[in-house]
């Protein structure tokens, strides 16, 4: 369902966003902070994968300002934290994320010692909901900074971008 609502967010026309968000919001709240940002003992991996699906939804889809004040503190303190409140803090940080978080996600894609970390925080570069990181990723894979296997994603994810893949569909054309 979230799924469904996440592709009918990248189409809602601008006059519906708002209530688009406060649906989701009241979808997802209520068990999104009982679940909150800290894993428990003995929690199963489903419980721990809601969690980080209702965290991205209520951050990314909802816009709740709460959770995106959360998903940086827990991006930024660099803290180990499990992997499914990690990679929600990260979506969510590029999400709602500025040309200075898109290049510390390629600073960081760049640097990285495994294609996991690479691939991760070059998916989250392709988030970021500013028409000039957009323009910059597309130079990219254009230039060939991206790599030839990774440009078909890279130029997908950047088309599907509610705020920025007008923007790339012009390039694209151009």
């Amino acid at each position: 369902a979230l799924s469904g609502l996440g592709e009918l967010d990248r189409v809602v026309s601008s006059d519906d966003h708002d209530a688009m968000q406060a649906f989701v919001t009241g979808l997802v709240s209520g068990k999104a902070d009982e679940l909150g940002w800290t894993v428990g003992d003995g929690e199963s991996e489903r419980q721990r994968a809601t969690r980080g699906l209702l965290l991205k939804s209520l951050g990314n889809l909802g816009r709740d300002r709460e959770t995106i004040e959360m998903a940086r503190t827990v991006f930024s303190s660099g803290d180990v934290v499990y992997p499914e409140i990690a990679d929600a803090a990260l979506m969510i940080v590029a999400a709602n994320g500025s040309v200075e978080d898109f290049d510390g996600f390629i600073q960081t894609s760049e640097k990285a010692k495994d294609p996991q970390t690479k691939i991760k925080y070059l998916r989250a570069a392709t988030q970021i909901p500013d028409i000039a990181a957009a323009e910059r990723m597309f130079q990219m894979v254009l230039d060939g900074t991206i790599r030839s296997q990774d440009a078909f994603w890279v130029v997908a994810l950047l088309l599907g971008n509610r705020e920025t893949g007008s923007y790339v569909w012009e390039l694209v054309t151009e």
